[in-house]
């Protein structure tokens, strides 16, 4: 377990628990003192009693004054337990915001790998499931461990205040206790452990699920779906089940241990009352003591329920927290210093180590200052691996990637990705408004530079149409626009700020030539000094480009401009043709 982490927040907080434990003990003490109340008024009414035939004013007057303590220690009591909770409550809560902020900006940070290795429900799980249980861990469970702490030495204090031999007796049981609760911890953990495994698949099912549920439909395989889910969610059951039945035994186990130190104390407490060692009152006393025992010995179980899952979340918390943070080294997006656009690849081979697949091989070409390139190849040929490259989302890459003539680790990842404007093949709209989305790539925009990032990107004219125009809500991952419109206003989003590159990755797949001819021409009018790379599968012969560059299984098989491979015939003239034939059928 990560003990360091525990006593940091423990220690973050000191002050707060530190007073937590003390309203505790003040509570348990002013609780305990009631008992010792009735020990004194049974004891006196004996007394008085025995004392004198006419005993109804002294009773009368002893039962006052009791009824007077004793409520004034209740109410005194629950102050003391409703300021426990204000204190060890509420760190607990302070903690836990803390613990998800901590883990949303680390996963933020995160190397783009690390969610090749989690699934985005299991992300969500540990932010909502585990953070909560560590959270009960700082919380319930801390705040019951120290009463239970409190309560056991308070009344064992009293306890052996009125008879240590009685109190021998009425803790005999609690070696077999001890013993038992041993056992229980350690199936607990084990059992707890896993729960929150499948916990973590079945979130990940669902949201993978909700998130695909038009691919589902589409294919009429919700049955199937929920097949899926019902596996996985009866495997969950069944391990919610043995906890419940490790649980189901500690209660009674315990309540039997207990009830059996009740019967030794009035045993052995009725022995010594004939006997003259103790009076009624302290035997009385006595066994209201081992009752307020009771809740705490069988709390042990619960609290030590709380740790265990608070123990196994927090490790699940630290495997994301130890991850390492994507490389900040190089310049900052803070400096002065622009970027001109020159890119260049000296040999550069990739291989994912997820897979083992080499994307790259040996790939070398260069790119000046505002020429525009069409980058083109196959499936699975490397053209989208060499975009992630550039904008370093890879970085364990073999060979040089040079911009503006210096080594792309010399620059942060902050400040590459403030430079290029990249717009990916799988076009992501968040649940906001037309305007927000397009307006995501800054903090400071004007509703003018909204209108022409949108224009440039041809889109402009069909939000007008749209019900509320640019304060239309897209809906989740843009559901409620077409293929088109979704791409064109993750366009307009890298349009809004004026970049030194542009990085077109296969994000024109659902628009019509025309519609690519306006775009391309509306962005050379704009800026004719930005860098473009469009990276597709597609040939554009109505655009023009410096260079072509072909790519075929991570290899550059040829490079020049159209009417060079044209000439030359070779692979990018056996691409254009099939093309061609395509259309011309279609």
């Amino acid at each position: 377990m990560p003990y360091k982490k525990l006593f940091y927040f423990l220690n973050l907080h000191k002050g707060t628990f530190l007073l937590g434990t003390i309203f505790v003990i003040l509570a348990n003490v002013a609780s305990s003192y009631t008992n010792k109340l009735v020990e004194k008024i049974i004891n006196t009414l004996v007394g008085v009693i025995n004392s004198t035939s006419d005993a109804g004013m002294s009773i009368q007057k002893e039962v006052f004054v009791f009824l007077s303590y004793y409520i004034g220690l209740t109410i005194l009591s629950a102050v003391f337990t409703f300021l426990m909770r204000q204190t060890i409550i509420v760190a607990s809560r302070k903690i836990e915001q803390k613990l998800k902020d901590d883990l949303y900006a680390h996963i933020q940070r995160l190397a783009i790998t690390h969610f090749k290795n989690f699934p985005i429900g299991d992300y969500m799980s540990r932010m909502a499931e585990d953070v909560g249980k560590i959270r009960e861990l700082f919380g319930p469970a801390v705040m019951y461990l120290v009463n239970m702490i409190t309560t056991l030495s308070v009344s064992i204090f009293f306890m052996l205040e009125i008879s240590s031999e009685l109190t021998l007796y009425a803790l005999l049981p609690l070696p077999f206790l001890s013993f038992f609760i041993y056992f229980f911890n350690i199936y607990s953990l084990q059992f707890n452990k896993k729960l929150q495994e499948e916990m973590s698949a079945m979130t990940s099912v669902a949201q993978e699920s909700y998130n695909g549920i038009r691919i589902i439909k589409s294919f009429t395989l919700e049955n199937k779906v929920l097949q899926t889910f019902s596996m996985i969610s009866d495997s969950f059951k069944i391990q919610s089940l043995k906890i419940v039945k490790l649980d189901s035994f500690f209660m009674p186990i315990v309540s039997l241990l207990m009830g059996a130190s009740i019967l030794l104390s009035i045993y052995k407490g009725g022995m010594l009352v004939i006997d003259n060692h103790i009076q009624i009152g302290g035997l009385t006393s006595f066994i209201m003591f081992v009752n307020r025992l009771l809740w705490p010995v069988m709390s042990i179980g619960w609290v030590a329920s709380l740790f265990q899952k608070g123990k196994s979340a927090l490790i699940r918390y630290e495997e994301i927290m130890d991850m390492p943070l994507e490389s900040k080294n190089g310049m900052t997006a803070e400096s002065n210093e622009s970027l001109k656009g020159d890119i260049e690849f000296k040999n550069v081979s990739f291989t994912y180590e997820e897979t083992g697949i080499h994307a790259l091989k040996n790939v070398s070409f260069h790119i000046k200052p505002g020429e525009r390139w069409l980058i083109i190849g196959k499936t699975g040929s490397g053209k989208s691996t060499l975009a992630e490259l550039l904008i370093k989302f890879y970085q364990n890459y073999q060979g040089e990637i040079l911009l503006d003539g210096k080594p792309l680790e010399n620059y942060s990842s902050s400040f590459v990705r403030e430079q290029i404007s990249y717009i990916p093949q799988d076009v992501f709209l968040f649940s906001d408004t037309v305007k927000n989305n397009i307006a995501f790539n800054t903090d400071e925009y004007i509703e003018v530079d909204v209108l022409n990032s949108a224009k440039d990107a041809q889109i402009h004219n069909e939000v007008l149409q749209f019900k509320d125009g640019y304060d239309t809500m897209v809906g989740e991952r843009g559901i409620t626009l077409s293929g088109g419109q979704k791409q064109r206003i993750s366009i307009a989003r890298a349009l809004i700020k004026p970049s030194p590159i542009y990085l077109f990755d296969d994000c024109l797949s659902a628009l019509d030539v025309k519609t690519e001819r306006q775009l391309i021409e509306a962005m050379n009018q704009r800026d004719s000094r930005s860098t473009i790379l469009l990276i597709t599968h597609r040939i554009f012969n109505q655009l023009d480009f410096h260079k072509v560059l072909v790519l075929d299984d991570g290899e550059v098989v040829e490079v020049g401009s159209q009417e060079e491979l044209m000439l030359k015939k070779g692979y990018f003239y056996d691409i254009y043709k099939k093309q061609e034939m395509r259309q011309v059928e279609n």
